[in-house]
This record gives structure tokens, C-alpha cells and sequence, in this order.
């Protein structure tokens, strides 16, 4: 077999094997997420079964701001004003 063939057979393998580790490296990058997620107690899991559901969740209020913290997505129009602005 000639060299050129062999190589552009290695080629095509490599392109199907990349497709494998970039989906291993995905779903593990999820999996790794959601385990220290967890751990440090910030999942919510009511929030990630709505999600797949179509329904709107809104965004995560930040405890340590507390004028992100008091705003909802109901009442865009009150949301309070930022000191110095």
C-alpha cells in the first residue's frame, strides 16, 4: 500500500476517533459540573428539571448582591436603582 493512502487512511480514523474524545470531554465536563455543584450544595434540582420542561426559570438571584437579589422576573419595571448612578 502506498505511503499517501496510508496516511489518508490514518487521517480519515483520527477525524472519527476526535468526534469520540470531544463528546467524552463534553459529557465529562457536564457530569464534573453538576457532582461539585452538588457537593458544594448550589444544585438545585428543581430548577434543572424545569429547564428540559420549556419553562422559564428566570436568573439565579446572588446572595452577595443584594439589589440582583431582590429583583424578580415578574417586576422588571421596580427594579432598584444602583448607588451613585
Amino acid at each position: 500500500m502506498p505511503v499517501d493512502r496510508l496516511r489518508h487512511a490514518g487521517l480519515g480514523i483520527d477525524r472519527f476517533l476526535n468526534e469520540g474524545r470531544i463528546l467524552t470531554t463534553v459529557l465529562g465536563n457536564a457530569v464534573a459540573t453538576v457532582f461539585i455543584a452538588k457537593w458544594e450544595g448550589e444544585f438545585d434540582l428543581e430548577r434543572a428539571k424545569a429547564v428540559p420542561d420549556g419553562k422559564d426559570v428566570g436568573p439565579v438571584p446572588d446572595p452577595d448582591v443584594p439589589a440582583l437579589a431582590a429583583m424578580t422576573t415578574d417586576d422588571s419595571e421596580a427594579a432598584p436603582a444602583v448607588a451613585g448612578h
